[in-house]
């Protein structure tokens, strides 16, 4: 039984929770802060779930710091507005949610950390015929797995019941046609059923090639087919496949399954997990909205056929509306597919790659592989390109515009300010007698007082004004729509807090800022003529004490 902490000032949110995960795991509740801290500090424990707010503390502020946590689940309001918490909590749920969409996400969240390596585990064998039993065993204790035993669907879904979830077993292998209760109806079973969902299902049946019983039996949740009577090598590989494939590329790459199809969905869900992908899955368009909205995901796959709308709606809502760019993966069965005008509707709702099914594994697995490799790529590149941007556009040392940048956004304020008649004002500034700090102090805090003088000013224009280094001690800032009254108390303002800034590293340093200020006057038909004229200014004020803001 896995053990959950769970913080929240609300009876009725604790009450909930641990009524949702019954049976599932052991439940912890506090409602205190402290006791929480204090219980996963000495126990360990698989999942924290918290509200956003507790009393006057934040969830954030609670756990900030703390080392070695489990996954967090983080409840939030219905209007959440995401901001940095898709960064620091592992999940973000919205209340109000369904029970099954609380195990659900709880289910991701502890696979995520308790992946078994462990072969040692069994594999339940169904089958009516004992010959085929016994030569299904045989085979499978070769590969190094135990196995139990059952000799009808009825008969292996009350095994699976009985069994703790630490021993359930790593697949069920079933024959098809069986007494009282048939393949498909265990697969169905078992997908309906919360404890033992995730269970991956071979099916083996002689009706190998026959595809409506396929469409069937991928809707009711079996993972894979093997032909009956099977060879030993074909069920070995087809073992292996589900429970030994290499999963070191897939750790934590995150996807997102919508299907209204319990069954299929968490039979999808099973196979993607075996082959170690963390997988989240809902049956809800509004529920999937909004999980993709305040958590990140690597991957999405729609059903192209939804109860509340369909698979290509729901794509275009997430490429244009959220402006989602991760790839989509959307799957039907052959017979919804089968006109070249549903293709073409499927890409331009944006859909990188479509399934027909029923399909294998190796199918599934495949192209969910390529496609995340081709968006690792695509991030990787915009990563780069990210950075060339900023190393072309931005001052290396001081992170603000560079020379380059801030006289060429200035043109472009000086145009539109010139054509619609709006006022504009240039603040040259010089920090004063910075050649002695780097003379005394070294050049190690010249730039650490360069970088604080950029911090400084940044933070304190206005946001439509735009702030550069122009080089050395040396920087420009161009303030847009500001005549020479607010542009002089926004240099004050600015000299000001220079004035201020604490350098702790250095006992008893302190800078001052020589500020020229000029505006668009009928004398000034250029950029280049402003920036003459304020650099002017900033001469005067230098040549008359320093520390000061000298305007035209």
């Amino acid at each position: 039984m896995y053990s959950i902490a769970v913080l929240s000032s609300s009876n009725i949110i604790l009450t909930m929770i641990k009524d949702m995960l019954q049976g599932f795991a052991d439940i912890y509740s506090f409602k205190e802060p402290e006791e929480f801290i204090d219980f996963i500090d000495n126990n360990e424990t698989d999942l924290l779930i918290l509200e956003r707010t507790i009393g006057k503390y934040s969830a954030r502020s609670i756990l900030e710091g703390k080392e070695g946590l489990p996954p967090t689940l983080l409840l939030v309001a219905d209007k959440y507005i995401p901001e940095q918490d898709g960064d620091f909590f592992s999940f973000i749920l919205r209340k109000p949610f369904q029970k099954e969409e609380l195990r659900e996400v709880v289910s991701y969240l502890i696979f995520k950390q308790t992946k078994s390596e462990d072969n040692n585990k069994a594999i339940l064998v169904v089958d009516d015929s004992k010959i085929a039993r016994d030569i299904a065993k045989s085979t499978i204790s070769i590969m190094g797995y135990n196995t139990l035993e059952a000799s009808n669907g009825k008969e292996a879904l009350e095994i699976l019941k009985k069994l703790p979830m630490t021993s359930l077993p790593l697949l069920v292998l079933t024959d098809q046609e069986m007494p009282e209760m048939n393949g498909i109806e265990l697969a169905k079973s078992i997908r309906e059923n919360e404890n033992i969902c995730s269970i991956p299902v071979i099916m083996a049946t002689s009706l190998y090639d026959n595809i409506a019983l396929k469409n069937e039996a991928f809707t009711a949740g079996v993972n894979e087919f093997i032909p009956k009577p099977f060879e030993e090598q074909q069920l070995q590989n087809t073992v292996k496949k589900i429970l030994e494939t290499d999963n070191s590329k897939n750790i934590n790459k995150k996807i997102l399954l919508i299907d209204d199809s319990n069954s299929r969905r968490r039979a999808m869900a099973s196979v993607l997990k075996s082959v170690g992908f963390n997988i989240i899955t809902t049956n809800n368009a509004q529920q999937f909205i909004q999980l993709i909205e305040d958590n990140t995901f690597d991957l999405c796959l729609i059903d192209f056929i939804l109860a509340e709308t369909s698979g290509t709606k729901l794509i275009e809502e997430v490429r244009t509306k959220l402006n989602i760019e991760c790839p989509i993966i959307i799957y039907t069965a052959f017979d919804n597919i089968h006109a070249k005008k549903k293709l073409r509707e499927i890409y331009e709702a944006g859909a990188n790659d479509y399934l027909l099914a029923p399909f294998e594994i190796e199918e599934l697995v495949f192209k969910v592989r390529t496609w995340l490799n081709h968006y690792n790529l695509l991030i990787e590149y915009k990563n780069k390109e990210k950075l060339l941007i900023e190393s072309t556009t931005y001052d290396l040392l001081t992170g603000v515009l560079n020379r380059f940048n801030i006289l060429k956004r200035g043109e472009e304020y000086f145009s539109l300010c010139i054509r619609k008649n709006f006022p504009l004002a240039v603040l040259y500034m010089d920090i004063d007698y910075f050649k002695n700090v780097n003379d005394t102090y070294g050049h190690n805090i010249g730039d650490l007082v360069l970088k604080k003088f950029a911090k400084t000013i940044d933070s304190n224009i206005r946001k439509e004004d735009v702030f550069g280094r122009l080089g050395g001690e040396e920087f420009l800032a161009v303030l847009p729509f500001a005549d020479k009254k607010s542009a002089l108390i926004v240099a004050e303002k600015l000299r000001k807090s220079v004035e201020n800034i604490d350098f702790e590293e250095v006992e008893g340093l302190k800078i001052t800022v020589s500020i020229g200020l000029s505006t668009i006057s009928p004398g000034i038909k250029t950029f280049d003529k402003m920036i003459t004229e304020a650099d002017k200014m900033l001469y005067k004020a230098k040549e008359t004490g320093r520390n000061k803001v000298v305007y035209q």
